[in-house]
């Protein structure tokens, strides 16, 4: 209460109060006050004898004449209001009684009042800061627990009341910080509001978004999950469908997951987050004699109205130019998978074949998740990796496969992506949940004039000579076994002109 304000002030937001000009009026025993309450709470209008009755004792403990003592109790209180002023103040209204003041004089009023004048600024001009400005006012008129020490019905269910109205008024302030973007503390402050309030979904978001633009994504996660539980565990006798968070706070750990870049404030929301290309091989431009193939691929990959991931896979033998084709093939569907390609050599045929933990952690990488934010578990990095990919069309190119085990993680859960793979064996089973296409990748055909390989590029063009000389192209001899690879390795250290004769 503002001591240079003349007349009288109230306040029920803590110990039940009265002052006048900055003077303490002396308002009395308990049950006098909760008489005072009960008429401060009706803000203005006449409350009935018996009401006050009501209000003031619980059935049980009522004295014969409670009436009685309710005039007793309003008496007093006419002769301490009088003591600071002329003026009548609590009147007689035909059987009832009402106390005559202006609003801003009691302090509930102001508190409940808040979230409307709140609204009605953000309707008007849209200033999120001066409705920040109504709401940290009002909030800072709460001095503890609404009138302390009354007991009476009509005092407990005032406090349940106003306890509902300011965690109201945190969750508005809070969304508000959040949405101006200014307080470096948010995250802490929302934690602990979640303490004191652990079914409020609104300071969960605020708690999430909040850890998530302070860079502790995973925390944010977490914070999504101990609220699940929580819901879970209090609202088990609701059916399985209404247990659980509600829509926007899903929405919320769904965007959060997906690293969504318009969850950042403006001034440091990044680009968008798709994979720049850098780890994915180029192609070579002289790529030809692949045309039915990569003809086939593409219309494998881009199959209309397939519910599930397809998996386009490509075996053949070392150096046949399984890589060579997926990688040609993957570089035209730019436009069938507008968000990005993803690739990784998986080494099936070393010794000791990368580990699907250690590739998720790398595309996670590349699909903009920070380093602290990826999980140590290779079941958590799945679950996150599918996420991601979830609302997303993208290509991905898992090289070299090994077996099944080792691709079965990498294959996204949602039939918006697709997976072109290559192996030198047909692997024997297709993972989940995906369809499985299998091509075999053989050695392409030789040019017509005994060229090399053209799977990987025509060789150096031949010197020119009589046509009677040249023999015809079918009984040229099979250099390096029309392998493109095998070819390019011979051809690296010999002259660059080369000779059919």
């Amino acid at each position: 209460m503002k001591d240079s304000v003349p007349g009288f002030e109230f306040a029920l937001l803590g110990p039940v109060l009265g002052r006048y000009g900055g003077v303490d009026v002396d308002l009395g025993r308990p049950r006098r006050r909760e008489v005072l309450a009960v008429l401060l709470a009706a803000a203005g209008r006449t409350v009935a004898l018996p009401l006050l009755v009501d209000g003031v004792w619980d059935e049980g403990d009522r004295p014969a004449r409670a009436e009685h003592s309710v005039r007793t109790h309003i008496w007093r209180l006419r002769q301490a209001l009088a003591r600071h002023t002329a003026e009548p103040v609590l009147v007689t209204v035909g059987e009832g009684y009402a106390l005559r003041v202006p609003a801003r004089a009691v302090d509930a009023w102001t508190f409940e009042r808040a979230l409307a004048r709140a609204g009605e600024i953000r309707t008007s001009d849209g200033s999120a800061e001066r409705a920040r400005e109504v709401l940290s006012d009002a909030l800072g008129l709460w001095k503890g627990e609404p009138l302390a020490g009354l007991r009476g019905p009509h005092a407990r269910a005032l406090r349940a009341r106003f306890s509902g109205v300011r965690q109201s008024l945190l969750e508005a302030r809070l969304e508000l910080d959040a949405e101006i973007g200014d307080r470096s503390r948010l995250a802490a402050e929302a934690g602990a509001l979640v303490m004191e309030y652990p079914a409020s979904q609104r300071l969960r978001a605020v708690q999430m978004l909040a850890l998530y633009r302070s860079g502790r994504q995973a925390e944010a996660l977490g914070a999504y999950e101990d609220v699940r539980r929580y819901l879970a565990a209090e609202l088990g006798h609701l059916p399985p469908r209404e247990r659980g968070p509600d829509a926007e706070l899903t929405a919320l750990h769904r965007r959060i997951l997906c690293s969504d870049p318009s969850l950042r404030l403006p001034e440091e929301a990044p680009g968008p987050r798709v994979p720049d290309g850098r780890a994915f091989p180029s192609r070579t431009d002289a790529f030809t004699g692949r045309a039915e193939q990569v003809r086939e691929l593409t219309e494998m990959l881009t199959r209309p109205g397939t519910a599930a991931v397809v998996v386009s896979a490509v075996n053949g033998m070392a150096g046949v130019g399984k890589t060579t084709l997926a990688v040609h093939t993957a570089h035209g569907l730019d436009d069938a998978f507008p968000d990005g390609r993803l690739y990784a050599d998986l080494r099936g045929a070393d010794a000791e074949p990368l580990r699907p933990h250690a590739v998720l952690e790398e595309f996670l990488r590349e699909l903009g998740t920070a380093e602290e934010d990826i999980p140590e578990g290779t079941d958590e990095r799945v679950a996150l990796y599918r996420t991601l990919l979830a609302e997303r069309r993208m290509l991905l190119l898992p090289d070299n496969a090994a077996s099944c085990e080792q691709l079965r993680p990498l294959i996204p859960g949602a039939s918006g992506c697709a997976v072109l793979v290559s192996s030198r064996g047909r692997l024997p089973d297709c993972p989940e949940p995906a369809t499985c296409v299998w091509t075999s990748c053989r050695p392409p055909r030789r040019s017509a004039s005994c060229g090399g390989p053209s799977a990987t590029g025509p060789w150096t063009p031949i010197p020119k000579r009589p046509s009677h000389s040249w023999p015809p192209a079918a009984s040229c001899p099979s250099p390096c076994g029309s392998s493109p690879h095998a070819w390019r390795r011979n051809r690296a250290g010999r002259s660059r002109t080369w000779s059919a004769a």
